[in-house]
C-alpha cells in the first residue's frame, strides 16, 4: 500500500469528526490504531 501514517491519520480524524461509525454506546471518541490488510486474488482458468 502507498498509504502514508500521515494520510492515515487524517482519514481517522475525518471518520471520528463526522461520525462515520456508530457502535451501540455512540460514535468513536478516540483512535486507538490502524491495520491495513491487503488481498490477493489469484484466478486460474480449468479446461
Amino acid at each position: 500500500t502507498n498509504l502514508t501514517k500521515d494520510e492515515v491519520n487524517t482519514l481517522m480524524d475525518v471518520i471520528i469528526a463526522k461520525n462515520i461509525f456508530k457502535t451501540n454506546s455512540g460514535g468513536l471518541a478516540k483512535k486507538s490504531g490502524a491495520q491495513v490488510a491487503q488481498r490477493q486474488v489469484t484466478k486460474f482458468e480449468m479446461a
